[in-house]
């Protein structure tokens, strides 16, 4: 059982990776873009896909930050809140930190410790207006 978790794990991260690069051009491609309703749909696919491939797996961190992102996703896609530059700067920085915890499991094959609370912070605060649009 130990190898095919392990073969389960190496996948899960491939495909992290490769989500996480799309996910990232595609906000690019949003922040000239902000109402193109598809690449809205699929960021907020891209994260929900990575969330709940974390909870799958038991990653308690990882799972959390792709939550609240996905959150803030979906609050875009659905027209709750504006896109706006500086939330690319907030989203980018959640990437970020996903990819760190991303680096630490493939290293060490365990998910790790990470102080997330200033980025879970900031996505809070955009998913409950209070953010100033400053990282």
């Amino acid at each position: 059982m130990n190898g095919e978790l392990d073969q389960i794990l190496a996948d899960f991260l491939i495909e992290a990776q490769e989500n996480l690069e799309r996910l990232e051009r595609e906000l690019g491609q949003l922040e000239q873009d902000p109402d193109n309703e598809e690449l809205l749909r699929r960021v907020f696919r891209i994260m929900h896909s990575l969330k709940g491939n974390a909870t799958f797996l038991n990653l308690a961190q990882l799972e959390q930050i792709a939550h609240q992102t996905e959150n803030v996703l979906a609050k875009l896609r659905d027209h709750s809140i504006t896109f706006v530059p500086e939330l690319n700067t907030v989203l980018f920085q959640s990437i970020d930190s996903i990819k760190s915890m991303l680096a630490h499991l493939e290293k060490t094959g365990e998910e790790g410790e990470f102080d997330l609370e200033l980025m879970l912070g900031d996505l809070k605060a955009v998913l409950n207006g209070t953010w100033d649009g400053n990282v």
